[in-house]
């Protein structure tokens, strides 16, 4: 991303695979009632009428699915915290190389 060589594209795989992570976390977390519907359809030999599933109760797999999705998305948030005596440092710049954001231990 620069000639003087301050991003690692090591750095960036790793954070495009982590976020990629979230939004499939997130998509799966959507789609479950979806899915769930689907077998339900099926276990009920009902899956071959495509007008069930028209018909089905699409608005609140929607509802349920964006409901699951934001949980999801609290329960990530809440688990992601500082470890326990750190504190987190911001990314900066310093003498012309970029430093990370990160964890440090905090000093009394």
């Amino acid at each position: 991303m620069g000639r003087d060589g301050g991003y690692r594209p090591v750095t960036i795989r790793n954070g495009v695979f982590l976020m990629l992570r979230v939004i499939l976390t997130q998509l799966v977390l959507f789609l479950l009632p979806f899915i769930g519907y689907a077998v339900w359809l099926w276990l009920n030999n009902k899956a071959h009428a495509s007008k069930r599933w028209r018909d089905g109760p699409m608005g609140w797999l929607a509802l349920t699915g964006i409901a699951f999705a934001m949980i999801g998305l609290g329960v990530m948030a809440s688990f992601k915290q500082a470890p326990e005596g750190a504190e987190y440092r911001p990314a900066h710049m310093k003498d012309g190389v970029f430093v990370p954001g990160r964890y440090e231990a905090i000093d009394d």
